[in-house]
């Protein structure tokens, strides 16, 4: 699946290939699905909606609690790599 991945330094989306399983919305937070940023296995209901990575309307895919704060720190710290 194809995605768009914020770029801090152009201030455009960047085209990005998607986990198969990475989600934006799920009625079951027990659900497993992968975090779009690393691909590592999760509960739906553990992850955090990416600040990066998001679909052609905007939604944010859920990422893992560790992509959240490297995502978290680009936005508002200025470590915009």
């Amino acid at each position: 699946m194809k995605a768009g991945k914020w770029n801090y330094n152009t201030k455009k989306y960047d085209e990005y290939e998607l986990p198969e399983r990475a989600m934006t919305y799920s009625d079951d937070l027990n659900l497993e699905c992968q975090c779009a940023a690393c691909a590592k296995l999760m509960i739906f209901g553990d992850g955090y909606t990416s600040l990066e990575i998001h679909t052609n309307m905007g939604f944010g895919y859920i990422v893992c609690a560790d992509c959240y704060e490297q995502e978290f720190n680009r936005k508002y710290k200025k470590d915009k790599k």
